[in-house]
């Protein structure tokens, strides 16, 4: 029996919490956790702004390589109409102009036939102009400025431009 008294008596001496210091400890449990959910969500959206940042990227060098994969236009010679002259079959483009004016969104398929869809909408659109120099305005010369813009669902835009240049072979 001296046993059970004296743990009685140790329990009343001990001190509990009150209401007000059990409010306060949860309005700081609050706080701290609606923190980390705020730096949680801020993550999440940096994350997926990388996500798509590198989506629009891949997307675009995709198109711009297979445009500067094209020979030069020739001026004078006639080729396969492009797209402002109505062809919208890719596989028929014989020449980077072809593609100026060209526009597409996702899924989008490649020139072997890969279908490409990253689960949401982006666009890209293609220029092409020939240019004198380099870095002159466009005119007709030896050198093209291929543009590719690609826009994603967030309505962020990436732009991959490339010079490419006529060049002949001497023999």
């Amino acid at each position: 029996m001296a046993f059970h008294s004296r743990h009685i008596e140790m329990r009343r001496s001990g001190r509990a919490f009150t209401l007000a210091e059990a409010l306060i400890a949860s309005v700081v449990l609050a706080i701290s956790v609606l923190g980390v959910a705020a730096a949680l969500a801020c993550s999440s959206q940096q994350s997926m702004a990388t996500d798509e940042a590198a989506i629009t990227t891949a997307l675009g060098k995709q198109l711009l390589e297979e445009i500067a994969a094209k020979p030069f236009p020739i001026a004078g010679v006639t080729t396969n109409p492009g797209w402002s002259a109505g062809n919208h079959n890719r596989a028929t483009y014989d020449d980077a102009a072809d593609y100026n004016g060209y526009t597409d969104t996702t899924p989008i398929t490649t020139l072997s036939g890969v279908t490409i869809n990253p689960g949401a909408t982006y666009t890209r659109s293609v220029t092409f102009t020939q240019r004198i120099n380099p870095s002159d305005t466009p005119g007709n010369g030896d050198f093209g400025l291929i543009t590719v813009t690609v826009t994603g669902p967030s309505g962020a835009t990436t732009l991959l431009s490339r010079i490419t240049a006529n060049v002949t072979a001497a023999r």
